[in-house]
């Protein structure tokens, strides 16, 4: 009987792998968190204070 040639290698460089973490899940959730809050304070301040008043001096046209 003939031998199994061997499997062949589907990955052709070894040395490929994942990236590894730049940090971990609870830094990158609370990391998540905190801009999400901060983008909600500034949305929630940009609507409380209005629309800003108009760049030029003159005075209104009465």
């Amino acid at each position: 009987p003939e031998a199994d040639p061997p499997p062949q290698d589907y990955c052709a460089e070894r040395t490929a792998m994942m990236p590894t973490r730049r940090r971990t899940r609870a830094q990158d959730r609370a990391a998540r968190v905190a801009t999400e809050r901060r983008h909600n304070r500034e949305a929630r301040l940009a609507r409380h204070a209005g629309p800003a008043p108009p760049g030029d001096d003159d005075p209104p046209p009465f």
